[in-house]
């Protein structure tokens, strides 16, 4: 009874049978089962040579001597397989996909580990593979997009931002969600990554403010929207504006060095360099390694 307490009750929390945890067989929630499972087998063999106690000499004894090596031999062999799938980030994601190769995130936490490597190529299949696999999977998207803006494929990485984009956006309004603060930081990155690539036409710098502007409506205590927002009025010198979001994003972190940086940019812009100094010399001693300012 203990060892079948073991087994089952730790394990309930996790079995999706009282609310929903994402996942059901991994290994950091079958430590506690497995002592059941253990005792139970130790608790079994017992049992029988208690029974079988009065032969010296039995088949049946041999049976359950060579059932324990072959049990032991067999447990301890999987476990030294398991320890090589450990060894590093590419070896265990490897090994999910295997075991199930149905699972997106497996397939985008692989990915991760190619991009990290800059093997991009092979971290772009995978991540399309994920696409494929979930195909409203916002963070794939957005990996894949990620992915082709580092090999200077602007283009296609602006259409999986948008992609993306859409996503998220028909997601709120299925769900009728007006509460933007519960929306990931890395689901709002997104609109900056992709003003960020629109951006970079000058022509299109309207467009990219509309989207910063969007993520500030949907996030008024996101700073960095403010911070890159200022940047692209700074582009179309509407250096008073620039100033003005600069100072609203201080109200939500007044410690951030890159704020004072870019409030002295702005001071520059307006020929007012004692100003400028003081911001500057503000962002040092917030961030004494910003060796811009």
């Amino acid at each position: 009874m203990a060892s079948l307490a073991l087994m089952i009750f730790p394990f309930i929390p996790a079995s999706n049978i009282f609310f929903p945890v994402g996942f059901v067989i991994a290994e950091r929630i079958l430590y506690i089962p497995s002592f059941g499972y253990c005792m139970l087998i130790a608790h079994c063999i017992k049992k029988l040579l208690y029974h079988l106690s009065d032969q010296k000499f039995s088949v049946e004894k041999y049976i359950i001597h060579i059932f324990v090596i072959i049990l032991i031999i067999v447990q301890s062999s999987r476990t030294i397989m398991r320890n090589e799938d450990w060894k590093n980030e590419r070896n265990i994601y490897s090994s999910g996909i295997r075991m199930n190769p149905n699972n997106a995130k497996l397939f985008n936490n692989l990915g991760h580990v190619y991009e990290i490597e800059k093997q991009y190529y092979k971290a772009l299949d995978l991540f399309i593979e994920a696409i494929r696999i979930q195909p409203d999977d916002i963070g794939a998207y957005c990996n894949v997009a990620r992915v082709y803006e580092r090999l200077g494929r602007v283009n296609l990485a602006e259409q999986y931002y948008s992609k993306a984009k859409s996503i998220l956006m028909s997601e709120l309004r299925q769900n009728n969600d007006d509460n933007f603060s519960r929306i990931a930081p890395t689901h709002l990155s997104l609109f900056l990554n992709l003003a960020n690539i629109i951006s970079r036409n000058r022509s299109r710098l309207i467009e990219a403010d509309d989207l910063y502007r969007q993520v500030i409506r949907m996030r008024p205590d996101y700073v960095e929207a403010y911070i890159n927002r200022g940047d692209i009025l700074l582009r179309m010198n509407r250096t008073n504006e620039a100033d003005h979001i600069y100072r609203m994003a201080l109200n939500y972190d007044h410690n951030n060095a890159d704020i004072y940086y870019n409030l002295g940019v702005v001071a520059i812009h307006s020929n007012h360099f004692d100003k400028a100094i003081d911001y500057f010399d503000k962002t040092i001693e917030l961030n004494s390694k910003h060796l811009v300012s």
